[in-house]
């Protein structure tokens, strides 16, 4: 799969401006969540709007996880692999092992067992949208991330 999104100049700005401002904002699943928080981060590098497709469409992370496991292609009984899947289908981006991530690229930390919190990568630290607010952590930790552009 290759991606169809395409970094446009400014991005750089762009991200750390929205990762700036999503600090104030409470955490709210369905409106201001890990997931948005990423879909903010890909339309803060190529002007693509993902989170309209979705916004107020789901109020728990189980409602969260049955939209994205429509997109995979393959269910699996791993419910890793399924989201992996379908994340990749719904941001357009190619997944890679976290050792490849870019500032920009959309990375998963397995904050629980069931649910993998999203962030951004920084670059050698990446910010994740928590229950809890933005967190910050090293990118290596991370378990996968999504070329994004």
């Amino acid at each position: 799969m290759e991606t169809s999104l395409l970094r446009v100049d400014g991005w750089e700005a762009r991200l750390f401006k929205f990762v700036d401002a999503s600090r104030a904002r409470p955490f709210v699943w369905g409106e201001n969540d890990c997931f948005s928080f990423a879909c903010g981060s890909i339309q803060a590098l190529t002007g693509v709007d993902r989170w309209s497709e979705w916004k107020g469409r789901y109020s728990s992370p189980e409602e969260a996880w049955r939209l994205i496991s429509r997109y995979a292609d393959v269910r699996s009984p791993d419910r890793k692999a399924t989201f992996i899947a379908g994340a990749e289908k719904f941001f357009q981006c190619i997944s890679s092992s976290v050792k490849f991530a870019r500032r920009g690229d959309v990375v998963a930390y397995p904050e629980d067992p069931k649910w993998p919190a999203l962030g951004i990568s920084l670059g050698e630290q990446s910010a994740l949208l928590t229950t809890s607010g933005i967190r910050f952590l090293r990118t290596v930790d991370c378990q996968i991330c999504w070329r994004v552009g």
